[in-house]
Formats: C-alpha cells, sequence, structure tokens
C-alpha cells in the first residue's frame, strides 16, 4: 500500500483553498521571508526554525540497525494564521532527506517507527501540531547528511546529519561479538542465484552450550534485495551444487570456525541483491553490501 504524501499548499483566496483543501475556512498566506537570518539556514538537530505561521524543528532521527531505513522525529506547530483562516494544512511533502529522497516508499508498517509516524496530512489550528516520525526508505549504502524543510511559503531551512552512516560492512570486514566472530569475504551473483564468502568463528561458548561446543548453522544469513526481497539459505538441486559450501550444520569448539559459501540459489538475476545479513538467535546482527 503506497503512502499517498500530501502538499502544504499556499493559497491567497477562500476560492483556491477549496479547490486544493476541500475546506472553505482554510487558507494560506502567499510566500514571505523566513526568520532565520540569511546564511542561517542550516541547524543542527535538536533546533528550531521560527517562520511567521509556524515553528519547525527535527527533534532526533534514528537509522537504528537496519540500513534501509532512515527516521527524523519532527514538530511542526502553527503559530499564528492569514487572517480570515481558521486552519492550515501540514503534511509530509516538504521534507526530504540529501535534498531528494521523501518520506515513506515503502508498505505500511514496514518501517521501524511504525505507529509512532506523524500524520501523513492534516488541517491544524493555532497552538496545533503535526508531530512524530518521518520514516524514509534509503538505499542500503546511503549516508544520511541533511535534513531538508522547504514549503509552499517559502519557508526553508536544513538540519545536519552527522551520525547516520550506513551501517553496512565493507566485504572482507568483521563483525566481532561476545561469542562469535563473523566475515563476509566475497560475494556472486548470477543466472543460478546467489552466494556469499562466509566466516563464523567461536569466541566463547553461549550460555546452554553443552559438551564444550556450540551449534553453527545457516539459520542466521539472509540476502536482501532491497528492502522487500529477504532470501534464507536454500539449494534447488543438492545433485548439482556450488563446491565448498558452508556446512548446513555443525559442532564447534572455541577457537574453531565454519567456513564456505551460503547458497541462495533460485535468486533472479534481475533481483540484484546488495546486502548481506547475519541475525542470530543472540541478538547479534551485521550487514555487508554485496559486490556488484
Amino acid at each position: 500500500m503506497n503512502r499517498r504524501l500530501c502538499a502544504m499548499w499556499v493559497v491567497a483566496s477562500t476560492a483556491l483553498a477549496v479547490a486544493l483543501t476541500g475546506f472553505g475556512t482554510t487558507a494560506m498566506a502567499g510566500p514571505h521571508t523566513p526568520a532565520l537570518a540569511a546564511g542561517s539556514q542550516q541547524l543542527a538537530v535538536g533546533k528550531t526554525a521560527t517562520f511567521k505561521y509556524l515553528k519547525v524543528s527535527v527533534l532526533t532521527t534514528d537509522r537504528g540497525s537496519d540500513s534501509y531505513f532512515f527516521g527524523a522525529k519532527i514538530k511542526v506547530c502553527v503559530t499564528s494564521l492569514p487572517k480570515g483562516t481558521t486552519s492550515m494544512r501540514l503534511s509530509w511533502d516538504p521534507w526530504r532527506i540529501n535534498g531528494k529522497i521523501r518520506p515513506g516508499g515503502f508498505e505500511a508498517g514496514e518501517d521501524p517507527w511504525s505507529g509512532r509516524n506523524a500524520p501523513t496530512e492534516g488541517q491544524f489550528r493555532i497552538g496545533q501540531c503535526l508531530q512524530g516520525w518521518l520514516p524514509f526508505a534509503v538505499g542500503g549504502t546511503t549516508n544520511v547528511t541533511k535534513i531538508g524543510y522547504h514549503n509552499s511559503l517559502g519557508n526553508k531551512v536544513n538540519w545536519a546529519v552527522t551520525n547516520s552512516k550506513s551501517p553496512q560492512r565493507a566485504l572482507g570486514t568483521t563483525a566481532t561479538f561476545r561469542n562469535f566472530t563473523v566475515t563476509v569475504t566475497d560475494t556472486r551473483q548470477s543466472a543460478r542465484g546467489f552466494r556469499a564468502y562466509v566466516k563464523t568463528c567461536v569466541r566463547k561458548l553461549p550460555a546452554g552450550s553443552s559438551g564444550g561446543k556450540t551449534k553453527l548453522t545457516w539459520e542466521p544469513w539472509y540476502a536482501n534485495a532491497g528492502s522487500h526481497f529477504w532470501f534464507v539459505p536454500h539449494v534447488d538441486d543438492p545433485s548439482h551444487t556450488w563446491s565448498g559450501l558452508y556446512p548446513r550444520s555443525g559442532r564447534y569448539k572455541v577457537g574453531q570456525c565454519a567456513q564456505g559459501w551460503m547458497p541462495f540459489e533460485g535468486v533472479h538475476p534481475t533481483l540484484k541483491v546488495d546486502r548481506v545479513t547475519y541475525i542470530d538467535s543472540l541478538g547479534n546482527k551485521a550487514f555487508w553490501t554485496a559486490a556488484n
């Protein structure tokens, strides 16, 4: 289900307000000069921009542990209204990250802030605020550097984002957890499917281990083609598979490692895998950028 992104329209007459909003008593004044001083259009997250009719804030941001989503918690409050109007239409539409990416772009409920998102649109009176999270669908390797707000009143401001690098790792790097180290060194994709060369080493036995060993399997591994496609390891034809596969299941002591190709056969070549994901039952997570 696509989210309908709604505009905050400027109208100079009640007739135009009816055409755009459906509310005859709702109108907005024409463009005006923002209250921010010239050269002061770049704010830090947590700061508020004050305009003639609005106060606009980015309260905090969150990239979370998933590289496909970025969230900005915003608050837009109506402080005054043009003469003769009773409310103002506020929406997601003025917002962008990195100057181009709009809020939304994925299935409802898919983002980590679902249930706490700001309304996509609404009519607001003096003293009322549109507030909550704006969820953005971003590319796995996208580093978010800027949140922009630019409405049709001419109000424009940016917030600098300094802590939203992609959590995806480069191939060849190692994720170190309490009990394991995990590495993805190579990936390949062809008409036959996708595979990743991975290595898991035991640093310390997890609680509940028996016989001085712990079990390593295919289960923590996934291949992702964007936010909509998560593939589990799979071999279509056991009699004709890639050589050097990662063991499907085995028990290992401290200091021992399992390694080999993690197979994701049957991934259609048009679904370009862009990430390898490790998520185990202990809550450990790591992501690697697949080779193009």
